[in-house]
């Protein structure tokens, strides 16, 4: 990866990833208890795809996170970060240490070797972009892809699921020692007003 596909954020914002990153994980949680209860309707539909993109974002996010905490110096303003939604790529940036810590926690939730878990995060690399504009995809050209069985978009679940709590755990360790301290009137927010 070059400079241009990085980008620079406040240090302030950094804990922003990981409260963000919790927030979609959980709504990929109640997204497939949602499924379970409505197998076989069109609403599943729906919650698949915010599944899915939840799921994949809170990956994406818990890496980003991790390795901005781990580029933290002092009296540094802004960190840089991977510019990148691929989950392989971003993993990749994590190192090997990271990497093997994350697959021995997710380990006791999934059957996966080390193999079959590198083929799993390369065939999902793409997951949030591909998931989130589902509805845009050709169904001729999904044919093709990793993650497309005829002509449907397919996800491993248990996968998605094993990934994002071993990720989450793992930038939970980060979080309990943040190097900054959190104070929301230095860091970016989002408002929203005249809610009910």
């Amino acid at each position: 990866m070059g400079n241009n596909d990085c980008k620079g954020i406040p240090v302030n914002n950094i804990p922003l990833i990981y409260f963000a990153a919790n927030g979609y994980k959980e709504q990929m949680m109640d997204a497939a208890k949602t499924m379970m209860h409505e197998a076989g309707n069109y609403s599943e539909v729906d919650r698949a795809s915010v599944c899915a993109t939840m799921g994949f974002f809170a990956c994406e996010l818990y890496m980003k996170y991790i390795i901005a905490y781990l580029n933290i110096t002092d009296g540094k303003k802004r960190v840089t970060i991977p510019f990148t939604h691929d989950l392989s790529k971003l993993f990749e940036k994590l190192g090997n240490e990271l990497e093997t810590s994350i697959f021995e926690s997710m380990a006791g939730n999934n059957d996966y070797s080390r193999e079959e878990f590198n083929n799993e995060l390369k065939k999902c690399s793409d997951g949030f972009v591909l998931c989130r504009y589902y509805f845009e995809q050709d169904p001729e050209k999904l044919e093709k892809d990793d993650l497309s069985e005829n002509k449907k978009i397919t996800i491993k679940y248990d996968f998605l699921k094993a990934l994002t709590l071993a990720l989450g755990k793992k930038a939970a360790e980060y979080s309990n020692s943040f190097k900054i301290s959190f104070d929301s009137d230095k860091c970016s927010s989002i408002i929203i007003e005249d809610i009910g």
